[in-house]
């Protein structure tokens, strides 16, 4: 196990990644999971950053390498500036990891207003379309690019009720993923995604405790999904035995294949 580990740190060392939204909950543990693998991490925040700096010790203290950018993605001179900031750190860009979202707010779609919507749809479709497009410069010099995009289960399922604009924004994602795919193979980029089911987080807080257990004993192995979950499939889609996978969507939890 040890020398499958190191094999795994020396195929991913010098490569560079930025994981949006990775101050904190799933982007933290992304960002961890790689800087332990010797990606060098930019860690993008807007609000947490308290979070961040505490995530850049603890990243340093493994032995990691970590850049902190702040970055409201929904700003598109501040995408441009963390894209700028990587590169006069690093001088390169290797993989993007779109995994930033905006707290769910529960709403029935009559108590739902544009802006609602808006929120989303700025921060999954044109947040991962404008940092993409405009990395597109860098990624094309990798040698291995990649592109992870952050779904989740529920669109995939019967869709919660009260998250209309969240399962929205998140169901355009997929689709822009897909054609991320399908229109940048030709640059040799690697495009897949990651849908989650629910994960113990902040983002999750307004579902009662008695209903993530509920859920929890409703899956396969009877667990809810955890950070460190998602984090490895991510990483597995970062790794060399990945490199003919691309247009994938792959579950990061037990019950969608059954």
């Amino acid at each position: 196990c040890k020398g499958k580990s190191s094999r795994m740190k020396s195929e991913t060392e010098n490569r560079v990644a930025i994981v949006t939204g990775s101050s904190r909950g799933i982007g933290a543990e992304i960002a961890k999971t790689l800087a332990k693998n010797k990606i060098k991490v930019v860690i993008n925040y807007n609000r947490s950053e308290d979070q961040a700096n505490k995530l850049k010790k603890e990243i340093e203290g493994f032995g990691g390498e970590c850049l902190l950018v702040k970055a409201n993605l929904r700003n598109q001179n501040e995408i441009l500036n963390l894209i700028e900031k990587t590169i006069e750190a690093y001088n390169r860009l290797d993989i993007i990891v779109n995994n930033a979202s905006e707290k769910i707010n529960i709403k029935e779609i009559q108590d739902l207003t544009w802006n609602d919507f808006e929120t989303h749809i700025d921060m999954q479709v044109k947040a991962p379309f404008l940092l993409v497009k405009n990395s597109l410069e860098y990624l094309k010099k990798s040698p291995d690019p990649r592109i992870i995009n952050i779904i989740t289960s529920a669109v995939l399922e019967k869709p919660a009720s009260k998250m209309g604009d969240y399962l929205t924004a998140k169901s355009a994602l997929l689709a822009l993923s897909k054609i991320f795919a399908l229109e940048l193979a030709k640059f040799n980029i690697k495009v897949n995604m990651v849908s989650p089911d629910l994960v113990d987080t902040e983002l999750t807080s307004f579902i009662s405790p008695n209903m993530k257990e509920i859920i929890a004993r409703s899956k396969p192995l009877k667990r809810l999904t955890t950070k460190e979950d998602v984090a490895k499939v991510v990483l597995s889609l970062c790794l060399p035995e990945a490199e003919s996978l691309s247009g994938a969507h792959l579950p990061g939890s037990d019950n969608l294949v059954i």
